[in-house]
């Protein structure tokens, strides 16, 4: 049985693995994945014809 101690140490390795993982995610594969798909001809078409692509819209 995993006494109380080592279960937290456990579960603070797991939180320190699982950011490390989201982050290489984030910051390694995702900018080499948009690059393989494709997506760098349309974020230039976005960049060159100044389309607000992050702007939020409001209805009300």
């Amino acid at each position: 049985m995993i006494s109380k101690g080592k279960s937290k140490f456990l579960r603070w390795c797991y939180f320190i693995v699982g950011s490390g993982l989201l982050y290489l995610f984030a910051f390694v594969f995702l900018p080499y994945a948009s690059k393989g798909l494709g997506f760098e001809n349309a974020h230039n078409k976005i960049i060159e014809e100044k389309i607000e692509a992050g702007a939020w819209y409001y209805i009300f």
